[in-house]
């Protein structure tokens, strides 16, 4: 969050004093019981957010100008705060499955389990036929398409704290050559504006944020055949009292860990000028509105009395997906469930495994890494990009960052 005011910043170098955990007080006493070691790794959970947020304060407060301090640069005659841009240098840069997985594009530790993209190959010697099938989603946000507001509580319950712009491109479907009729595709370009809402907490006790998204973008297939123009909105609050949107790690052991939902409110209307390789109709309107609800879990979390190839590397997530045509009188829905085991074994937010069993530094939630996974998914319902129907099990190799 880019609070900028100097009390601030102080009153977090304070905070940060308080909670910080010296490393030989959570290794030394190997026969401490599990509620004070909880405690120690919370602490220190929290010690790591809270230095990641103090640089930012550090690095914005550097960047304001000398005789406007930031505290001070409200606008006097509009109710909206004066913009200036991030002073997050580096380019916000994510490879996942779908839009679903890069919720924040400012804030790249949110989603530390997040889904990555999958690609395969075939290759039938003997049928003489080869395809390949993507589900990839690719968006990043340069520093100058990054912006923060000096809007705050004191102003409004609700008020917006920063927003960004990010290009994006969504590839979902099979390739086959030779070429085959039945074949589904969707290669979507647009941009992604982002726009964060903050609450005072007093006034929206249960919901401390809120994303608004809005895309518009242009949809063809893998050969270039189709014409679709539309634009899409998603809206989704956070509630840590209720986990929804996110989780915190308690640094406690736990079966099913790290466990939060989503909410997810989209309309999506779109005109098709050439339906190309998808299964909607040339020359007709559709207006999708409707919802995502998903259930996310870590198993075996910080679970270090277990292998460490299991403590914390498995993930599920549970999606339903219901949409209504206002345009058409028509519905459809999709049902997916994923299970994903870890490759990389990276010390993150939601997998504090390594940390716990060496004492050694708990990872921040910003900051963006590499990582893979061996996925199994089922899916039941129809695709809203390509309205193409499918039940079908797979396993595919994931790669996200």
């Amino acid at each position: 969050m880019w609070r900028t005011a100097n009390s601030g910043l102080c009153s977090l170098a304070i905070i940060l004093a308080a909670t910080s955990v010296p490393r030989a007080a959570t290794t030394a006493n190997i026969s401490q019981t599990d509620d004070v070691r909880a405690e120690n790794i919370k602490l220190k959970t929290e010690n790591a957010r809270l230095k990641a947020l103090v640089s930012k304060l550090q690095d914005q407060q550097k960047s304001s100008s000398p005789d406007k301090p930031a505290s001070s640069a409200k606008s006097s005659d509009a109710g909206a705060g004066e913009t200036s841009k991030t002073s997050t240098p580096q380019t916000k840069f994510y490879l996942r499955k779908d839009r679903f997985e890069a919720p924040q594009i400012l804030f790249s530790g949110t989603m530390p389990d997040a889904k990555g993209a999958s690609f395969s190959w075939t290759n039938d010697y003997l049928a003489k036929t080869k395809s390949l099938t993507v589900q990839a989603y690719l968006t990043g946000a340069p520093p100058a398409l990054q912006f923060a507001t000096d809007g705050s509580a004191d102003q409004s319950p609700i008020y917006l704290a920063s927003y960004a712009f990010a290009p994006y491109i969504y590839l979902n479907g099979k390739l086959a050559y030779p070429f085959k009729s039945s074949e589904r595709s969707a290669a979507q370009f647009g941009i992604n504006g982002e726009f964060q809402f903050l609450t005072g907490g007093s006034t929206v006790p249960l919901f401390t944020e809120a994303t608004l998204s809005l895309s518009p973008y242009f949809q063809t297939d893998f050969r270039g055949r189709g014409r679709l123009y539309g634009a899409d909105g998603l809206l989704e609050f956070y509630s840590p009292t209720l986990h929804l949107g996110s989780a915190v790690n308690d640094g406690r052991p736990h079966v099913f860990g790290f466990s939060y939902w989503r909410l997810i409110a989209e309309a999506n209307p779109l005109h098709v000028e050439d339906a190309g390789q998808s299964n909607f109709v040339s020359g007709k309107d559709y207006t999708y509105v409707g919802a995502t609800i998903q259930a996310r879990t870590v198993l075996f979390a910080n679970m270090t009395s277990v292998p460490q190839a299991l403590c914390g590397r498995i993930s599920l997530l549970g999606s339903y997906q219901y949409f209504w045509d206002l345009s058409n009188q028509t519905e459809i829905h999709n049902l997916h469930a994923e299970a994903d085991y870890d490759l990389s074994g990276k010390s993150t937010p939601a997998r504090l495994c390594d940390s716990l069993a060496s004492g050694s530094e708990i990872p921040s939630s910003g900051g963006q890494s590499l990582g893979a996974s061996l996925a199994l998914t089922y899916d039941d319902g129809t695709d809203k990009a390509t309205l193409e129907k499918s039940r079908k099990f797979g396993a595919n190799l994931t790669i996200q960052y």
